[in-house]
């Protein structure tokens, strides 16, 4: 009986639903084991070969480039061949990248792994994401995104379990099975669905959008059109600027709660795990408010709140004060990262929108390269990230405001 009820549950559950699931296993996959983690290399790496925190962080930044350099070719790539191929043939890169990354015996040969790392990432990671999701859900659009970023956050708590690994097998170890795990990610490739429409389904909640009567238009704006607005430049600018934040954290906070504040290697990453795990609160407030409140708004909100974690990460040493500032930036996180593709759906529409993402790239990425490399030259110079965390404090204040600034463009019929 109960069998019976599970299987007819099972048929009726709206496609989408499955899809999300496995979007989020894939998140807590890749961002867990690479963008999540990466930061508990860092020390590692400083103290093995005698690299300067400002060489690895221009390794990152070079990686970020790298990533916005090839940003447009996948948003183009996800719009003609699907997520699903893309996300497939990142995850095939990335075990291999990771397995590259284990023999790293040169600063030259780690700069070529994480180009290589950073790419296959982006392929298997949230920009293909995000499409799916885009595609299969309309009217809970916000809250999908927020579950899919709770991927990303549960796999932060990877972080004490690789650090750990790290100090009882060595990081080469890690990698390489980090590499294997990657390619068993490909097990979840069956779940993934490019569109609704492919299974004679709408996405969830879709209403037909009305021509405006005023302009005989749709909303739906090509890339080119999304170009001419001024909310396509201040979002973007305004991404760039909390991707300088994050970037940075995930790069340099175990390095400054270890090196720099001089609790041990296991303390730091289980406090960015507290971080990580501190984003559910705010995809939680961003997935149940993001589609009934102002989601521009929100957005600024959560840059005022990166900018209050910086500033109490820079001025105070405390594990209590250090903890509070940890679960500030977490939510800050959590309630900012889903609003990002969210704010773009619903102003552009979801035809162009790996495209509209894709430019985007190289605009949103400038935040990331200078982020890191700012904080580790504040390490390397003063021996302390204090300067440089209070510059990207200050940045993150003027990223609220091209967020609240980003009204909703109006699309125009152009005889």
């Amino acid at each position: 009986m109960l069998y019976s009820q599970f299987n007819q549950w099972r048929k009726n559950l709206f496609l989408g639903w499955w899809v999300l699931f496995g979007v989020m296993i894939l998140q807590m996959l890749v961002a867990g084991l690479f963008f999540q983690s990466f930061g508990v290399y860092v020390p590692i790496l400083i103290r093995d070969f005698g690299w300067s925190a400002t060489a690895i962080s221009l390794s990152v930044s070079a990686r970020q480039l790298f990533g916005s350099i090839t940003g447009p070719a996948i948003g183009f790539a996800i719009d003609r061949y699907g997520s699903k191929t893309v996300i497939a043939v990142g995850l095939v890169l990335m075990g291999i990248a990771y397995m590259v990354f284990s023999r790293v015996n040169s600063l030259a040969m780690f700069v070529f792994a994480q180009l290589f790392l950073g790419f296959s990432a982006n392929l298997a990671g949230w920009l293909p994401c995000t499409k799916l999701m885009v595609n299969w859900f309309a009217r809970r659009r916000t809250r999908a995104l927020a579950f899919m970023s709770i991927g990303m956050s549960v796999g932060g708590l990877l972080s004490p379990l690789i650090a750990y690994s790290i100090a009882t097998y060595g990081w080469r170890s890690v990698a390489m099975v980090s590499g294997v795990a990657v390619l068993m990610g490909l097990a979840l490739i069956p779940l993934l669905r490019n569109s609704p429409e492919a299974y004679g389904l709408e996405p969830e909640g879709y209403t037909k959008p009305k021509l405006d009567p005023e302009t005989n238009v749709d909303h739906e704006f090509t890339a080119r059109e999304a170009l001419r607005t001024r909310s396509f430049w201040l979002i973007a600018m305004g991404h760039g600027l909390a991707l300088m934040s994050v970037v940075t954290i995930i790069t340099h906070y175990v390095t400054h709660v270890s090196t720099g504040l001089g609790y041990s290697l296991q303390t730091a990453a289980s406090l960015f795990a507290v971080l990580t795990t501190s984003q559910i609160i705010g995809q939680l407030i961003s997935g149940f408010f993001g589609d009934i409140l102002s989601k521009r708004w929100l957005a600024a909100t959560g840059m005022l709140l990166h900018a209050t974690a910086f500033l109490g990460l820079a001025s105070f040493k405390s594990l209590a004060l250090l903890v509070i500032f940890s679960m500030i930036h977490g939510v800050a996180w959590g309630l900012r990262g889903p609003l990002m593709s969210a704010l773009r759906a619903d102003y552009f529409g979801r035809k162009d929108f790996g495209k509209i993402m894709g430019i985007s790239d190289p605009i949103i990425i400038v935040g990331a390269l200078i982020g890191p490399v700012i904080a580790g030259y504040s390490f390397d110079a003063f021996g302390s990230y204090r300067p440089g965390f209070l510059f990207i404090s200050g940045m993150a204040l003027i990223g609220g405001l091209c967020f609240a600034f980003a009204t909703k463009p109006r699309k125009f019929k152009i005889n």
